[in-house]
């Protein structure tokens, strides 16, 4: 991809990376009826802009997808295949100047990623070095890569996701939340909670604590929630997992 090809794609999709990973706020949709939950664009956008609200790969990368439609770009979404986990991670393909690239907020991918046919291909986000490696089915798999030590992430097919089958699943989704998840970059430091889990990662450390207190220090201070959200956001958790008895994924 050359520079100026580079400038147009940052251009159009200046200020996605800004916007947190977080299920709070879709907690506190599972109150509405199924088909209402999901949050379009407009909606995902308006709540960031007033109060820092961000979203899951769902919303995300719904958004990233209409964005990228608005500006005549090609995309659609892509599915991701994980490993011992009970429901796919979604993120965007799109096409641009006759290439296929992915972005991926779910994983803080946000600069476009080509997709080649090399058997491998490493890249680097700010605080995470990746692994791409293709195979002769046509199928990618992504990997992180630590002291060159790989650890799979999910793989994937090229092969599109209509609107309709990812929006039956963003539905279906809400079903699998069993926690609060959180995720986000500050100061090239990748802050990630689920639980009373907080890790805090940079290129070459890692830091790792266990405990509600800490978990609550880091949601209040760089996702913006006030302990009586997240305390509410808990209960009302609580309450759904109760009434439901589906086997849950962790952090949807």
């Amino acid at each position: 991809m050359t520079n100026s090809n580079i400038e147009i794609l940052n251009n159009i999709l200046i200020g996605i990376k800004n916007i947190p990973y977080e299920n709070i706020t879709k907690i506190f949709r599972l109150e509405l009826p199924p088909n209402i939950r999901p949050r379009n664009e407009a909606l995902l956008l308006k709540e960031y802009n007033e109060s820092y609200r961000g979203g899951t790969c769902f919303s995300l990368s719904n958004t990233i997808l209409q964005i990228l439609r608005d500006n005549n770009i090609s995309a659609n979404f892509a599915m991701g295949k994980m490993e011992r986990e009970t429901f796919p991670h979604f993120f965007v393909i799109f096409d641009f100047k006759n290439e296929k690239y992915f972005i991926d907020s779910g994983f803080m991918i946000y600069n476009p990623i080509k997709l080649t046919l090399d058997k491998r291909n490493e890249f680097s986000t700010s605080i995470t070095d990746y692994l791409l490696e293709y195979d002769k089915g046509n199928e990618y798999k992504l990997y992180s890569l630590d002291n060159n030590k790989k650890k799979f992430r999910y793989s994937f097919s090229p092969t599109p996701i209509n609107d309709e089958k990812f929006n039956d699943y963003w539905i279906k989704s809400f079903d699998y939340i069993n926690s609060i998840t959180a995720s986000k970059i500050v100061d090239n430091k990748h802050i990630f909670i689920s639980g009373d889990f907080v890790q805090i990662k940079q290129k070459n450390t890692i830091e790792k604590y266990k405990g509600k207190n800490i978990a609550y220090k880091y949601l209040i201070k760089y996702f913006n929630f006030t302990e009586k959200e997240i305390l509410k956001s808990e209960n009302f958790l609580k309450l759904y997992n109760n009434i439901e008895t589906e086997p849950k994924r962790k952090g949807v």
